[in-house]
């Protein structure tokens, strides 16, 4: 039945044998999953965190801060700090940049967050003042 949406119930009920009152026997159900599979949607796919990370790094402005870390560094060593001190401030910004990257991906489509919205904050509710 081509065109089951512009006909009436009784008559698509009757195509499909089913019995309006009683609905899907367990069998019926059985059959039907068997034959069609499950009645729901496959799950969408997530971007992988490595590549949340990577698009972390695209922005210029983080472009700017990763150059910023490596002369920190260069700066740091010329200085004579060690490498474990001339280490600490590159790797926090690293570290910063990685965790601004994961936290703009996490969340699914369904989930509310600033990241499925755009990034705004919803407007103020006015209900209930003056």
């Amino acid at each position: 039945m081509n065109n089951s949406h512009a006909v009436d119930v009784a008559q698509v009920a009757a195509y499909l044998s089913v019995d309006l009152d009683a609905g899907l026997s367990d069998s019926d159900v059985f059959k039907a999953r068997s034959r069609y599979g499950r009645n729901e949607l496959a799950p969408e796919e997530g971007t992988p965190l490595w590549k949340l990370i990577l698009k972390q790094f695209d922005d210029l402005l983080v472009k700017i801060l990763l150059a910023a870390a490596v002369a920190d560094f260069i700066i740091a060593m010329s200085d004579g700090d060690g490498i474990l001190g001339a280490l600490v401030e590159p790797c926090v910004i690293i570290l910063i940049l990685i965790a601004n990257g994961e936290g703009r991906g996490c969340g699914t489509p369904n989930q509310e967050g600033p990241q499925n919205r755009g990034g705004y904050l919803p407007a103020p509710s006015t209900a209930g003042s003056g």
